[in-house]
């Protein structure tokens, strides 16, 4: 016996698995993508634009730029939300990969990654920020 007769042979997918790879691929590929948005407006949510009494002998005011600290620690909620939508890209591969395609659940992953990548921004804009 030959090690090539001892191997089992891979059972190809059906069409309804091999769809659900890849759109397990396409909607993870997404996600990433929202998570990167939410990121972006939870800095955005945390920017502050403050003025300071113009010095002696100027008539302008000093406007200064910064970032409200505490907003920023709600950019852990988009981070983590890459996890499961890695993940769902990289079932979604290997499952074509293998010719084994992927079972419908793996489609949830990404729907995970997209609604806990928004409560960080929703959070965030919930934060008053300080007025001077």
């Amino acid at each position: 016996m030959s090690s090539l007769e001892t191997r089992p042979t891979p059972i190809p997918a059906d069409g309804r698995r091999r769809g659900f790879a890849i759109a397990a691929c396409v909607l993870g590929a997404l996600a990433v993508v929202w998570c990167i948005v939410t990121a972006f407006g939870v800095v955005d949510a945390a920017r502050l634009t403050y003025y300071l009494p113009p010095p002696p002998g100027r008539a302008e005011p000093i406007v200064e730029h910064g970032l409200h600290e505490p907003i920023l620690a709600f950019l852990i909620l988009p981070a983590l939300a890459l996890v499961p939508a890695l993940g769902a890209i990289v079932f979604g591969v290997v499952g074509l990969v293998r010719r084994r395609g992927a079972r419908w659940w793996l489609l949830l992953l990404p729907v995970i990654a997209a609604v806990v990548a928004t409560i960080g921004p929703a959070l965030a804009s919930l934060v008053e920020l300080p007025v001077a």
